[in-house]
């Protein structure tokens, strides 16, 4: 697990993880909705940046991350 420098889980904002086991991270600027399991990203944590890579080749942190 990865902490930021306040002891905190990092995330990025940028990505959400709905409640789906297998394709859970969203990215918001595309969805703000899961049409499989139908989770909404205002109910749901932002995604971490270690499993984000997993999805995203493309993906780049973010310097100022939490």
């Amino acid at each position: 697990m990865i902490f930021n420098k306040h002891g905190a889980v990092k995330t990025d904002s940028r990505y959400w993880d709905c409640d789906c086991d297998n394709n859970y991270i969203h990215k918001k600027s595309i969805t703000l909705k899961c049409e499989v399991c139908k989770s909404e990203e205002d109910e749901c944590s932002d995604s971490r940046p270690n499993e984000i890579k997993m999805y995203y080749k493309d993906y780049k942190e973010q310097p100022n991350e939490q």
